[in-house]
């Protein structure tokens, strides 16, 4: 027999067999053999004697074969052996074999948080791949007592992957690293300030703080610049100075960003700076930002915007009157009616007239005066400015109009009459018995006025973020207003594609706008019910439009107003449906199977609130907050957290819990459930109005600015 069959045979014999000392020593010698074919069978036994071995592979380090040390470090790396820290560190620094070398380090990488000093003398290795290795191994172990021997790193590395590693450490090691990080916000090269402010970001030490307000004052480089911003939005009141003194800098995105910041803090000290600025010469960005600035200030602004209406500069001029029109300073009224009458510049006459418009009935004197303006097309913006207004006292003008030749003047003063409404309505009438107005005009206006009245409470039943909820007789106003009324109107909006609302224009998001309206027409009618409504809702229901996701809320509204007005089978079929679809897709691991699964919950919540079953979906909505929990699903979260919390509260407030409501309110607005306007208006919430919590919330401005982080809106 051989000497490799022999050696294969013990290692054979030692698998059936727990190996004895001696046969380990054998088989820790047999590492050591010229040929692999005698070195792999002493290997794999090694490997399944595992802890019996380890104190016979830690002497084996001390072997004075290279390939025994090796072979000993890399069996004893899988058992993470702490006893063997010291001898493989030594073997690391001094062993003349590469191989060995690195065998131990990747041992004492193993040996993690237990290796950490051994780690940190691996930065000092002159093998560049040791120090990269040693970096990312401080890094993930988060070492504290590293950060001052990164650093040095950083300053001293020729390697460029190694000090990139080196860099990305020093950034992530928080505060032991601040000190370190300060001197770098004077580093020549611009990124590496802006990665030294980003981490910094939210410190409160003073000495970080100069240094980033020195930075800011002389920074050329947009992407520091920025970072040094948004560092010193953080910390208010030492930003003050910083923003103050760069408004004279001749710096003009540190100007830009002075003004941000002063806007930001809402700092009040910058009005006269700011004032001095926006009626000096600055570039278009540069006025612009000041006046955003003044208005945020409100009438405290006016001296200095009104001060601008004689600047000899258009651009001061125009700036000053949009600024003065969105902050409807009535005290702007005068002069910039008489700039209206007299200026010759087009652009001014219509920001002039564009405030008049802002201001409505206030400015109704001067709107009246613009129906005789030179210019058709302003003419019949000042008649839909003064039917907006419901100024009674134009109502003969308007009338006049009526028989006027021009189409454009003639559809928009029937517009302003029907905007007005039943005063003008009851004048139109008149009109019409004396021979005036022909009666077809007269049936238009009437027609015309229902429409917009229809519209305008749907309109109000949207919230800050424009999207809309529902609970329990939020269309009473249509019901007073009169079915045989409102119900046309609704079935027009339902049944016409192309159906344009009249203010759709005056949204962001126009196509959005249009959904919500067409839901709230389904769940008006649904409320209402009336002639016509149930086929009409059928006929909706079977659109092939509403099979988009994107319209999924207006389909399930739609089978929510068949079960109220009777047919209960197609909600019924839905709600089975959807249960059996969530709990498929909760226990599928396909990948977007369990956040499908969480949005069928959702809407299985939302139909049984619907119908008014409270305790089935106050369980449905647990059991997706502890889907979400469960499944780590944090774009899920973000998306339908805030929602589920709001729509808790409402479900408590419904059932008398009102502490518990006010606890899931307080939640959802934490979670970023920022429409304050409609938690004002939801009537599900009314049990709780009067809970000194509910007030509390309602009344900190702080929980309702939008943030840039905000997920968008969600459904209620």
């Amino acid at each position: 027999m051989g000497l490799a069959a022999a050696f294969l045979c013990l290692a054979l014999a030692v698998q059936d067999d727990p190996p004895d000392d001696s046969k380990i020593r054998s088989l820790i010698e047999q590492l050591g053999a010229d040929f692999l074919e005698e070195r792999e069978p002493a290997r794999k036994a090694l490997e399944k004697a595992g802890k019996a071995a380890e104190p016979r592979l830690i002497d084996g380090l001390s072997n004075p074969d290279h390939r025994i040390r090796r072979a000993c470090l890399e069996l004893l790396t899988p058992l993470k052996t702490t006893s063997a820290l010291r001898r493989a560190s030594d073997l690391f620094v001094q062993d003349d074999d590469a191989a060995v070398r690195e065998a131990a380090f990747r041992l004492l990488l193993a040996l993690r948080m237990e290796a950490e000093d051994a780690i940190i003398g691996a930065l000092s290795s002159p093998n560049p791949e040791f120090r990269k290795g040693a970096v990312q191994a401080l890094s993930e172990l988060r070492s504290l007592k590293a950060v001052t021997r990164i650093a040095e790193l950083v300053d001293r590395e020729s390697d460029p992957e190694v000090k990139k590693s080196a860099w990305k450490c020093l950034l992530a090691s928080g505060k032991p690293a601040e000190a370190h990080l300060r001197k770098y916000l004077r580093d020549p090269d611009p990124a590496v300030r802006r990665d030294a402010l980003q981490s910094l970001n939210g410190s409160t030490e003073a000495e970080t703080i100069a240094a980033v307000v020195a930075l800011f004052a002389q920074e050329t480089d947009e992407a520091p610049l920025e970072q040094a911003y948004l560092f010193l939005l953080s910390s208010p009141s030492s930003a003050e100075p910083a923003f103050l003194a760069g408004l004279q800098s001749p710096r003009q995105p540190t100007r830009l960003r002075s003004l941000q910041g002063l806007k930001a803090t809402k700092n009040p000290k910058g009005l006269a700076p700011v004032g001095e600025l926006f009626l000096g010469e600055c570039p278009p960005d540069v006025r612009s930002a000041a006046a955003d600035y003044l208005k945020s200030l409100g009438t405290a602004a006016e001296a200095v915007l009104l001060k601008a209406l004689d600047s000899k500069e258009n651009v001061v001029r125009l700036s000053a009157i949009q600024a003065l029109g969105e902050i409807e300073s009535e005290k702007a009224l005068e002069p910039i009616a008489k700039l209206f009458r007299e200026e010759k510049s087009p652009e001014l006459h219509e920001h002039c007239f564009e405030f008049l418009r802002r201001l409505g009935i206030r400015a109704q004197t001067h709107l009246l005066a613009a129906l005789g303006d030179e210019k058709r097309e302003l003419r019949c913006q000042a008649v839909l400015a003064l039917g907006e207004a419901k100024s009674e006292e134009a109502i003969p003008r308007l009338l006049e109009f009526m028989s006027e030749l021009d189409p454009q003047l003639r559809e928009a003063s029937e517009e302003a009459l029907a905007l007005i409404g039943p005063k003008a309505i009851q004048q139109v009438q008149k009109a019409v018995a004396e021979g005036r107005v022909r009666k077809s005009a007269a049936e238009a206006i009437e027609a015309s006025f229902v429409r917009i009245e229809v519209e305008r409470v749907l309109e109000s039943q949207l919230g800050d973020d424009e999207f809309s909820g529902f609970y329990e007789g939020q269309f009473k106003e249509l019901e007073t207003f009169g079915r045989d009324r409102s119900v046309p109107v609704l079935l027009r909006i339902l049944s016409e594609p192309n159906y344009v609302f009249r203010r759709s224009d005056r949204h962001v998001q126009v196509e959005d706008f249009r959904n919500t309206m067409k839901e709230l027409a389904v769940m008006a009618l649904g409320e209402l019910g009336g002639e016509g409504a149930l086929p009409a809702i059928k006929a909706f229901a079977g659109e092939e439009s509403l099979a988009d996701p994107r319209k999924k809320r207006i389909r399930e509204e739609t089978l929510v107003a068949l079960h109220r007005l009777g047919d209960r089978k197609p909600l019924d079929d839905y709600l089975r449906e959807i249960r059996q679809q969530a709990d498929a897709l909760l226990r599928d691991d396909k990948a977007g199977a369990k956040e499908l699964g969480v949005d069928n919950l959702f809407s299985l919540g939302l139909l049984l609130t619907r119908l008014r079953r409270l305790d089935e979906a106050t369980q449905v909505y647990d059991e997706l907050l502890a889907a979400l929990e469960r499944n780590k699903m944090e774009k899920t979260r973000l998306d339908s957290y805030k929602t589920t919390c709001y729509n808790l509260a409402c479900l408590h407030s419904l059932k008398g819990a009102k502490a518990k409501a006010v606890e899931w309110l307080d939640k959802a607005v934490r979670a970023g459930f920022r429409d304050r306007g409609w938690i004002r208006k939801d009537r599900d919430l009314d049990n709780i109005r009067d809970e000194e919590g509910y007030r509390k919330i309602l009344a900190d401005d702080s929980l309702f600015e939008k943030k840039a982080t905000d997920p968008g809106p969600g459904d209620r």
